[in-house]
């Protein structure tokens, strides 16, 4: 099973990330919208994923697969107040 060139070990590795990483943005989601229905202004987000962190940080997201979901966590982002590190 080499259809892509990959062997079958590294595909499912992928795979799995790509919906471990779909998990945790959707949390960062659904968590960033109770925020707004609480009507809380001021926020911190954490996360320990490395994996999110990179894929936040990349302007060009066009072609993956969480970029719907990426997109939407920027702007309920921008929604809230920042503050000075």
């Amino acid at each position: 099973m080499k259809e892509l060139g990959l062997p079958v070990s590294t595909r499912l590795w992928k795979q799995l990330l790509v919906r471990w990483s779909m998990a945790e943005f959707w949390a960062l989601r659904d968590g960033l919208n109770l925020a707004m229905e609480e009507n809380i202004t001021k926020l911190d987000v954490e996360v320990d994923a490395l994996v999110l962190i990179q894929l936040f940080a990349q302007n060009n997201l066009d072609c993956h697969p969480l970029s719907n979901t990426i997109y939407d966590c920027r702007l309920l982002m921008e929604k809230f107040q920042t503050h000075p590190p």
